[in-house]
C-alpha cells in the first residue's frame, strides 16, 4: 500500500494495517535484525515490541497499559517512550523473551489522531542504546476524542548510540 492508500485509510479512520500486514511487519522487523546481526557479526540489534494496549478511560483522561515483550536473547532495559507527545521513563529490565505489562501514557485523551508514532528507547547491557518506531491507531470517542486501539511494530529498528 503507498503514501496516498495509507494516507486515505487513516481519514477515513480505519486501519492502516490489517492482520496480514502485521504479521509480514512483525516477520520483517526480526528478519531485519537478524541481517543486520549477520551481515555485522559484531553487532546485535534487540527486537522488543508491544504485544497488547489496554487504554482505560475515566472522563476526558485516559491511562494507557501496554504489555512489552523482549524478543531477543539478551537482557535489556527499557529507557523511555515517546507517545502522544509526551515522553514517559520506564526504566524497566527485562530478561530474554520476558513480558511485562506496564503504564505507558496517562493523561488527557488527545482531540485529533495527529499523533500517529511512537518511539520506543531501550539498550542492551553494554549501553548501546536502540530505539523502535510503532504506529498507533486511534479509535474515536463519542466526545470527539480518541483513545488509543493499538500500537503497531513498523519493522524499524535502529542503533542511536
Amino acid at each position: 500500500m503507498g503514501f496516498f492508500g495509507t494516507l486515505k485509510k487513516i481519514i477515513e479512520g480505519k486501519p492502516v494495517f490489517d492482520a496480514v500486514d502485521q504479521s509480514k511487519l512483525a516477520s520483517h522487523s526480526v528478519e531485519t535484525a537478524q541481517a543486520t546481526t549477520t551481515s555485522n557479526s559484531s553487532k546485535i540489534l534487540p527486537v522488543v515490541r508491544i504485544e497488547r494496549t489496554e487504554c482505560h478511560d475515566s472522563g476526558a483522561q485516559m491511562t494507557v497499559r501496554c504489555t512489552i515483550r523482549n524478543d531477543s536473547d539478551q537482557e535489556i532495559e527499557l529507557d523511555k517512550i515517546r507517545l502522544i507527545g509526551m515522553v514517559r521513563e520506564l526504566d524497566t529490565r527485562l530478561r530474554p523473551h520476558e513480558s511485562r505489562e506496564l503504564v505507558v501514557y496517562s493523561g488527557n485523551r488527545p482531540n485529533n489522531r495527529s499523533y500517529t508514532t511512537a518511539e520506543l528507547n531501550y539498550k542492551d547491557m553494554s549501553g548501546d542504546y536502540f530505539q523502535a518506531r510503532y504506529v498507533v491507531e486511534f479509535r474515536q470517542e463519542s466526545d470527539n476524542t480518541y483513545s488509543i486501539a493499538r500500537i503497531n511494530l513498523t519493522g524499524s529498528i535502529k542503533d542511536i548510540q
